[in-house]
């Protein structure tokens, strides 16, 4: 079992940087530490699964308040280390998350995912089951 614990100092996000990397391989680490440190002002945490001294899974959550469920643990950019993936550390997470999410009130686990990531919906189909409904956008695709 690893460590699930906050990351919150510019050392964790740079040692959490090759999580992040394998959904997205461009990102820099400067602008990784930078879009983190701005998150972390909006009510945003960045937290990870630590196996053997390495940050092997992190996830970035943020705390909303809606009017008609109360607060809602909101589940962004969730990744594992492309050495680590298919150990179950994934699972972990959310495992850990949702426990984090009881203990601390609130009422709601949520997270979006692109339609096009089937692998990525059946692994949160297999956790969650079937999705409860859609999110749109509006602005630009990217």
């Amino acid at each position: 079992m690893a460590d699930f614990i906050p990351l919150t100092d510019e050392e964790a996000w740079r040692a959490a940087h090759p999580a992040m990397c394998s959904l997205y391989p461009d990102l820099s680490i400067d602008d990784w530490v930078k879009r983190v440190r701005e998150l972390s002002l909006q009510r945003y945490t960045l937290f990870g699964l630590i196996k053997d001294g390495i940050i092997v899974t992190i996830a970035g959550v943020q705390r909303l308040e809606l009017l008609t469920v109360g607060k809602v643990l909101w589940l962004f950019d969730m990744a594992t280390r492309i050495e680590c993936k298919g150990k179950g550390y994934g699972k972990e997470m959310l495992r850990h998350l949702e426990a984090y999410a009881q203990e601390n009130g609130y009422t709601r686990l949520l997270l979006h995912t692109s339609m096009k990531r089937q692998d990525t919906i059946s692994f949160y189909r297999g956790h969650f089951g079937e999705p409860f409904g859609y999110v749109f956008r509006s602005v630009t695709e990217t």
